[in-house]
């Protein structure tokens, strides 16, 4: 595992599971439509930033728009999905740039779901 995706997936225990885990008592696991929820939020972000990677937004303004977000945990895992976006090229075709979109959206939802225990 890289280490952006091992940051990412820490920092995706932290912020999803931490806290509900407390609200939740003793539940060592969460159910399975909070993790739908929150790791289809994760895969919708992770949409969304590499749209505007193969829209040729530069790294800057992404990285300026994750800056933006209040929360720290938010505010630094999007700053990891911008950084690991802008890894991959920005595709000639529009199809292939869709499949960059869907593919992206697909690793991060996957790497969550798999964090989370599903």
């Amino acid at each position: 595992m890289s280490i952006a995706k091992n940051t990412i997936c820490w920092l995706i225990l932290l912020a999803l599971f931490v806290p509900s885990a407390s609200a939740m008592g003793e539940a060592k696991t969460l159910p399975v439509t909070i993790v739908h929820k929150q790791c289809s939020q994760l895969s919708r972000t992770a949409g969304l930033i590499m749209q505007a990677r193969q829209l040729n937004i530069s790294m800057s303004k992404s990285m300026e728009t994750a800056l933006m977000v209040e929360d720290e945990t938010i505010r630094t895992i999007q700053m990891e999905l911008v950084k690991e976006a802008y890894k991959k090229p920005v595709y000639p075709s529009e199809q292939s740039r869709q499949k960059a979109i869907r593919d992206f959206e697909n690793k991060w939802y996957l790497t969550c779901t798999e964090v989370m225990g599903e």
